[in-house]
């Protein structure tokens, strides 16, 4: 298409719907020869797409959910009440069959009330409890504990 006569038209204040239809062309191809050439239609610059946020903005998103799934599983890891920083708290399913997704990975891209759900299904637990819980080494609190305390198999190893 021609730069000058699309800046004409363009000028003139033609849609782009009506330039299509004297070129013979579709509207998504003027504005793609719009967009080549730099040229506004309507002399109005139409906003940018939101597209996906940028990796800051989805780690701040993600920060803000799982602070806010944090709080509402109790603020600090069910079995050593480890509080002091939310990056090495983790959400453990207890149940892994019921698992839809790990709220650390695919969490983020889905809605507020699906992390919930899945949180719901999970004991937060800091990393290294998480570990202890995966390789047998601690269990998990039974539902009848009130206080969520430790249960530890008698042949615990000890540091070293």
């Amino acid at each position: 298409m021609d730069r000058d006569q699309l800046k004409r038209w363009l000028d003139d204040g033609l849609s782009l719907e009506r330039f299509a239809t004297i070129v013979d062309r579709d509207p998504s191809t003027v504005g793609y020869w719009c967009r080549r050439y730099g040229l506004v239609p309507n002399g109005r610059a139409k906003p940018k797409a939101r597209g996906k946020p940028d990796r800051t903005e989805l780690e701040r998103l993600i920060g803000r959910r799982k602070r806010l799934l944090v709080d509402e599983a109790g603020g600090g890891g069910a079995l050593c009440s480890y509080d002091r920083c939310v990056a090495a708290l983790q959400f453990h399913h207890v149940d892994p069959d019921t698992k839809a997704f790990g709220i650390a990975y695919r969490g983020a891209t889905r809605s507020l009330a699906a992390a919930r759900a899945e949180a719901a299904k999970c004991v937060l637990v800091c990393s290294n409890c998480h570990a202890e819980v995966e390789v047998g080494v601690a269990s998990l609190p039974s539902q009848s504990d009130a206080m969520g305390a430790l249960s530890m198999p008698v042949d615990r190893p000890g540091p070293g």
